[in-house]
């Protein structure tokens, strides 16, 4: 009983799969609040796929800011 109550809980605090792939996506056009990252947080750490996304997400955008970097940094070295 105590477990049910605590996963209710949980559920309301935290986001879905839906949301918090949404608000991981989200967070590379705007910076979330303090509640949304708690929430996102909470939930990656109880989802394994959700947490998986995050790191490839994040993996990427490093890949894809090293890439326009290099391509800024080539444009200017072109006599």
């Amino acid at each position: 009983m105590l477990k049910k109550i605590n996963t209710a809980i949980i559920q309301k605090l935290t986001y879905d799969c839906e949301q918090a792939t949404a608000k991981i996506s989200l967070s590379h056009e705007q910076p979330l609040n303090k509640a949304e990252r708690l929430q996102l947080y909470a939930h990656r750490k109880m989802c394994k796929e959700c947490e998986q996304f995050y790191q490839n997400d994040k993996k990427l955008s490093r890949m894809i800011a090293k890439h326009k970097y290099q391509n800024i940094t080539n444009i200017h070295k072109r006599p």
